[in-house]
């Protein structure tokens, strides 16, 4: 239940890498969370979004000063091309991270990057 709290509340997504880099800035993220099962039904019913991918990773719960560590899941909407990324913890709660849209291969973005 504390992971739940401080998720919620103080969720920031930077990469382990960057805490030795006096140039980076921490962002401080607000992702919803709720019971697994219940983020991977709204995500298929809500946005039409299927799990693409999957992964592992980590954020910084700034609450607890410490990594929390759980499995990521990528969902796209192969229609609209949206995308979610919700991170699982071992404890049976996910959270949104991160939602977005005109998801496509990253060469295709590099592409566009250097027009």
């Amino acid at each position: 239940m504390f992971k739940l709290l401080a998720a919620i509340l103080f969720l920031i997504a930077t990469p382990l890498a960057a805490q030795e880099n006096e140039n980076v800035i921490f962002m401080l993220q607000q992702s919803p969370c709720q019971p697994t099962v219940d983020m991977f039904n709204l995500m298929i019913a809500e946005f039409d979004e299927i799990p693409f991918a999957k992964g592992s990773g980590s954020v910084y719960n700034q609450t607890a000063n410490d990594w929390v560590i759980g499995s990521m899941t990528l969902f796209v909407n192969t229609d609209t091309w949206s995308y979610s990324v919700v991170i699982n913890f071992a404890d049976g709660v996910s959270c949104q991270v991160m939602t977005g849209r005109e998801f496509a291969p990253a060469q295709f973005a590099i592409d566009n990057l250097r027009e």
